[in-house]
């Protein structure tokens, strides 16, 4: 189970609580980030708390305690393995052909060039 501390009192408390069974004060938090508070306004990001008893009661929005990463969308994951690749093929060093002294000077520019095997 998770624990959270009451910002009023400072007891630890379940994350789920809606009021903390040692001072009997209310909870809020952050409806963005999930952040427990007592003032007006997240310490976090800055959006208006509202009570733990509202954020309980509105199905779409999840209860995650502030410790917790969100996990990464669906949309921003990598490309799923049926998509085509647009990269090149490229291939193996093992099956490239050798490449030729006489390239070396014509690519690079340079005379020095890598000697034959």
């Amino acid at each position: 189970m998770n624990y959270i501390r009451c910002p009023k009192c400072q007891a630890e408390i379940e994350a789920d609580s809606l009021y903390c069974d040692q001072c009997g004060a209310e909870l809020f938090v952050c409806p963005k980030c999930g952040t427990f508070g007592k003032g007006k306004r997240c310490t976090r990001c800055g959006e208006p708390l509202i009570s733990a008893k509202e954020l309980s009661k509105a199905p779409s929005v999840a209860q995650t305690p502030p410790s917790a990463a969100p996990s990464p969308s669906p949309s921003s994951a990598s490309p799923s393995p049926a998509a085509p690749s647009t990269s090149p093929a490229v291939p193996s060093p093992s099956l490239a052909a050798p490449v030729s002294s006489s390239l070396g000077s014509v690519a690079g520019g340079s005379s020095a060039s890598i000697p034959p095997p």
